[in-house]
């Protein structure tokens, strides 16, 4: 009779989630996500198909590594082809600037690709030097051509959008690699890091001009009404999104807790 009653009151304990007695309340408690060791865990609410911070972070560069290595390829054509049968859009700069013209075409596919292969943290902690010497060639390539495209924008004959645009971008795209050297230099490392992810935000406007200019071409929005616009302020969308992630502490939290946690704080 004694065992009967006690394997009752186990398994009524077990179907209403009751701790047993001789059970340490402890043993069933989860684990909050900001105990050292515990677990990532999603915000109260989260959708339960988010994945842990971490691994959200390896698919979203991922996915953006792919896309960079997709349209490096796309624009290594402008190498081999005819410019006047696939770049209208630039037949103006030749013959004045083909110098700078030409070191944007050549460049523009190494720094897409390089810059997104500088942003895993094994590489910089497993290859240092291979780091330090891929961010080196990055940042050096990035203050060159910065320089090529500020003269070809100062030269743009489509309006003084597309004048405005390109000048702007030239400028926060020398500034901000400047800036990444600069820190890197001081071993401020965090913010060197900060300065780069700001950088690279400009730099994927070869990504991201596409992606945006297709959704609204998907939409049925006009070619001509959505192209000039997108194609010249791009850079603003990217560089909010990248200060975002960089205040939100994004790159270096431990869990979508400890964002959370962050902002309310106030340390974003």
């Amino acid at each position: 009779m004694h065992a009967a009653s006690q394997a009752r009151e186990y398994n009524s304990a077990m179907e209403n989630g009751f701790t047993l007695p001789d059970e340490p309340a402890e043993a069933r408690r989860e684990p909050d996500a900001c105990e050292p060791g515990a677990k990532d865990s999603k915000l109260p609410g989260a959708l339960p198909f988010i994945p842990n911070l971490p691994l959200f972070r390896r698919a979203g560069w991922g996915l953006m590594a792919l896309a960079a290595i997709i349209v490096a390829g796309l624009n290594s054509r402008f190498i081999w082809i005819d410019i006047h049968r696939i770049m209208h859009r630039a037949v103006d700069h030749l013959g004045r600037d083909d110098f700078e013209l030409y070191l944007h075409l050549w460049t523009a596919p190494l720094i897409l690709v390089m810059g997104a292969l500088l942003f895993p943290a094994r590489l910089r902690m497993w290859f240092p030097q291979v780091h330090r010497w891929a961010g080196r060639f990055y940042l050096v390539t990035v203050l060159l051509t910065s320089i090529a495209t500020l003269r070809l924008a100062v030269h743009e004959t489509e309006g003084p959008l597309t004048v405005f645009g390109f000048t702007v971008l030239s400028v926060l795209w020398f500034g901000t690699a400047a800036m990444a050297w600069t820190r890197a230099v001081q071993g401020r490392f965090d913010l060197h890091r900060a300065w780069m992810v700001r950088n690279y935000a400009l730099t994927l406007t070869n990504v991201t001009f596409r992606l945006d200019l297709h959704i609204f071409l998907l939409c049925g929005v006009p070619f001509n009404s959505v192209y000039e616009p997108i194609r010249v302020l791009q850079w603003i969308p990217n560089l909010i999104i990248a200060e975002v992630l960089i205040r939100s502490g994004f790159f270096t939290g431990e869990n979508w807790k400890a964002l959370d946690q962050r902002r309310v704080s106030g340390k974003a």
